[in-house]
This record gives structure tokens, C-alpha cells and sequence, in this order.
């Protein structure tokens, strides 16, 4: 089987899926940032918190925080068919391409966790059924996301190897040096130096027979 850096489940689900909850992440925060500071914890832990959404600080983070999520949503939904519609014939290249966004992306996801996880009280952090949708969204969607990146990594659901041709063509490259062949321009110099000098032979010759 031919390398195939992006099978038809992985394209669908970083092009297509990925970027339908992350635009959602996107609409809560960009639109409703009241209730999604709300949303975020449970009523009983800081409440003194829950108007975050509402004062002009916590509108200028949560909205920041959605404008990131739509960045990177539009890049899966922009990126990921173009690679897929315009390398289809370079996989190599393709496959480059595609672990090129998924890294930072896989790092992203990391960072979002820690971030979320690290500020939570010990007691709530160890109680994830009392955690709210808004925070499994941050938390658990997450995680779930990396651990798709991961298998894409590790080559789970998709080839790795090369094509005969590309492969042949890498040990080649890599085993010796190719040598420039001749342009035609060059070629054409080279033909007519060897009419010249035929040329100015014919006449020596004939001048040769005459003295003898």
C-alpha cells in the first residue's frame, strides 16, 4: 500500500469535525461570554466570579479566548483541503504538510489542558462528574482531540510507506550525485565548432595534394 498521509477518516476529522467544535468553543465565547464565564464552574465554587462575562475585563478575555478558537478553526478548514486537493500527487511532501499543522496543534492542545487543569481546587479536580459541560468541552473534547493527533502519529488507520518510485528516487538521491546533463544551447556550440574545424581541414588537405 502506498503512502496516503491523509485517509479518508483522518481528513474528514481534522478538516471537517474538528473545526465544527471548535467554531462552536468559538460562537459561546465570541457571542455569549456572560454565559459561558457561568458555565465554566459549578454555582458553589467562586461565585463571586460568575460576573467574569459581564465586566469589560472578562469580556476582553473570554473574547480573545474565542477569536483564538476561530483562528485555528480556520486554518483546519482552510489548510487541510488544500493540502488534500493540491498534494494529492506528492505525498511526501503531503505527508510533511499534514505533520507540520498537527504538531503545533497537538502542542496547543496540551497547553489548553494544563491551563484549564491547573487553576481548578484540588477537590474539584479529582470529581469529574461534577464538572460542567463547558468545562468537559475544554477538558475532555480536548483530550480526546489529542488522542486522535497521537494515533494519526503513530500511523494508526493509514500507510507509511513509499511508493517504489519515491523510495528509489530518495536512496539515489541520498547514495550519490547527480550530474547536470548538457543543455541544448551547449550541444548546439559543440556541433558547430566540429563544422568549423571541418571546414578549415578540407581546404588543407586539398592544398596538401596539389604540392605533391
Amino acid at each position: 500500500m502506498a503512502l496516503n498521509p491523509l485517509p479518508r477518516f483522518y481528513y474528514i476529522f481534522f478538516a471537517f469535525f474538528e473545526p465544527t467544535l471548535i467554531l462552536i468553543g468559538a460562537y459561546l465565547c465570541i457571542a455569549t461570554p456572560q454565559a459561558y464565564a457561568e458555565a465554566l464552574l459549578p454555582a458553589g465554587i467562586e461565585p463571586v466570579t460568575r460576573i467574569l462575562g459581564s465586566t469589560s475585563r472578562g469580556q476582553m478575555a473570554i473574547g480573545g479566548l474565542g477569536s483564538c478558537f476561530l483562528l485555528l478553526a480556520m486554518l483546519a478548514l482552510s489548510m487541510f483541503p488544500l493540502i488534500k486537493n493540491n498534494l494529492g500527487g506528492n505525498p511526501v511532501v503531503q505527508a510533511k504538510m499534514v505533520r507540520g499543522l498537527l504538531v503545533p496543534l497537538a502542542i496547543a492542545d496540551l497547553s489548553h489542558i494544563a491551563m484549564t487543569l491547573l487553576p481548578l481546587p484540588m477537590s474539584f479536580l479529582k470529581s469529574p462528574s461534577k464538572w460542567t459541560g463547558t468545562l468537559h468541552g475544554n477538558i475532555t473534547i480536548t483530550v480526546f482531540l489529542f488522542a486522535v493527533r497521537m494515533a494519526y502519529f503513530l500511523g494508526i488507520g493509514r500507510s507509511q510507506k513509499l511508493p517504489i518510485n519515491a523510495a528509489g528516487q530518495r536512496k539515489r538521491s541520498h547514495g550519490q550525485a547527480t550530474m547536470p546533463l548538457p543543455s541544448p544551447a551547449v550541444q548546439v556550440d559543440v556541433e558547430t565548432v566540429k563544422r568549423v574545424e571541418s571546414v578549415e581541414a578540407s581546404p588543407r588537405k586539398r592544398s596538401g595534394r596539389g604540392k605533391a
